[in-house]
């Protein structure tokens, strides 16, 4: 597997492609596709980089490679799945890949600045794959997370992830532009994409 991912890498770079959609550099985005192509993600044990690969699985590796090179697309878009906040989302192009500095700040709870026993309610303003309110729903239990967005189709997106992660009882999708859907609601906090 790990000659997969220099394999990966030497081609990339050769390629001059951009980075930054949930990877940094040509290493991290060969091996993100070959971790989530052989079902290794999230990635638990290093021993996995000495596996030998099957042949099918392989070449779908290989077209993988060459379609992030002619298509230029990130390679969540290409697997339909990105990670954030250590949990798998489902993405596709009608919504940005999942990537944000509130990854860390929701992993934490948003300590010291969120009281978690005192948080009931959270919004997701423009929520896009329904990333940031389905994590928070995640790391506040106790909470219901309503998430919006002015897109019809990237509240579908929300709602399969959503509904991928057992969350349909606690949190809410409205379709909405910006506020004008939520004026009678009020929230413990709020984030925005």
């Amino acid at each position: 597997m790990g000659s997969l991912i220099l394999e990966g890498e030497a081609l990339f770079k050769s390629a001059s492609l951009f980075y930054g959609h949930g990877t940094e550099c040509a290493y991290d985005e060969a091996l993100y596709i070959v971790l989530s192509i052989t079902g290794n993600l999230p990635l638990v044990d290093n021993t996995v980089f000495g596996r030998v690969v099957d042949e099918a699985t392989q070449r779908r590796i290989h077209i993988l490679f060459q379609q992030r090179i002619e298509e230029k697309l990130p390679a969540a878009y290409l697997l339909g799945e990105a990670w954030f906040a250590g949990l798998p989302f489902f993405v596709d192009e009608s919504v940005l890949v999942p990537r944000s500095p509130f990854a860390e700040l929701i992993a934490d709870g948003f300590a010291p600045w969120v009281e978690k026993s005192k948080t009931k309610t959270i919004l997701d303003l423009c929520t896009g794959s329904g990333c940031i309110g389905t994590a928070c729903a995640v790391q506040f239990p106790e909470a219901e997370v309503d998430i919006s967005d002015i897109s019809k189709t990237a509240l579908r997106v929300a709602n399969k992830n959503i509904v991928r992660h057992g969350l349909e009882s606690r949190v809410n999708v409205i379709e909405s532009d910006l506020y004008v859907g939520l004026r009678d609601k009020q929230y413990d906090f709020g984030l925005c994409r």
